[in-house]
């Protein structure tokens, strides 16, 4: 809840690999709010804990452009 209000929540990317792991990625390109940055990744921490997932914030400054 933010504000008072409830807002659901799409993750970007849901990466499964052959040997059974299961990633939830967040690419972030920059931060605003700490304070919902921070509640945003403790809510998706929770939840991917409950269903043996990782999660993973991934920042643009660490992704490489291929052309």
């Amino acid at each position: 809840m933010v504000r008072g209000r409830q807002h659901r929540y799409n993750p970007d990317i849901l990466v499964e690999y052959h040997d059974g792991r299961v990633f939830l990625e967040e690419v972030k390109g920059r931060v605003f709010n700490r304070i919902v940055f921070g509640t945003k990744n403790l809510a998706a921490l929770i939840y991917c804990s409950t269903r043996n997932m990782k999660y993973r914030v991934i920042f643009q400054e660490q992704l490489e452009v291929v052309y």
